[in-house]
């Protein structure tokens, strides 16, 4: 009841950008994603809660953020660990070369194809 498997994927334009920018960002200083959004979660959550529009018919939310400064910590079952940096970086250069490659595509794809939300795939077969 508690527990919900999920799987982040990152959406197409500005939010993929962002996600392979981030994960860019851990592959250089040694942190994970995970590391990352568990830091952002909380002010995120105070922000949804208290400083949040919905505008339902527009399928929208305006968020204002002011988080001040977060602390993020590289962290495994429970457990601070050393950042992956300090280990063995030359294991992780394909890695971060690919994940390279993803920002350097997503930013050349929202320079020609600017858009404010997600595609949405619309059914055909639906009226």
């Amino acid at each position: 009841m508690f527990t919900e498997h999920t799987t982040f994927r990152p959406r197409n334009g500005q939010s993929a950008e962002a996600y392979w920018r981030i994960r860019e960002w851990c592959e250089k200083e040694g942190f994970n994603f995970s590391d990352v959004l568990n830091a952002v979660l909380v002010p995120l959550a105070f922000y949804l809660e208290n400083y949040c529009e919905i505008k339902a018919d527009r399928s929208k939310a305006t968020v204002i953020l002011n988080a001040g400064e977060i602390d993020i910590y590289h962290v495994l079952h429970g457990r601070c660990y050393p950042l992956a940096s300090t280990v063995d970086r030359e294991r992780d250069t394909l890695r971060l070369k690919h994940i390279q490659d993803r920002v350097k595509h997503w930013k050349s794809k929202n320079k020609s194809f600017k858009q404010p939300y997600d595609h949405i795939l619309k059914d055909d077969n639906k009226s």
